[in-house]
């Protein structure tokens, strides 16, 4: 029974970890090195300029 216990604590842990890394990949910033290159950025009221 112990170890059954032990187990789903462990599960647990592992389902936690699961859940934060995904958090954080779905809230990243996303971008390619080609947007990196381009200072501007098209709106829809005109060009922007990107901030660092």
């Amino acid at each position: 029974m112990n170890l059954l216990c032990t187990k789903v604590e462990n599960i647990d842990k592992e389902l936690q970890q699961i859940k934060s890394q995904q958090h954080d990949y779905k809230n990243a910033e996303l971008s390619r090195s080609e947007d990196l290159k381009i200072p501007e950025l098209q709106g829809d009221v005109g060009k922007h300029l990107k901030t660092p």
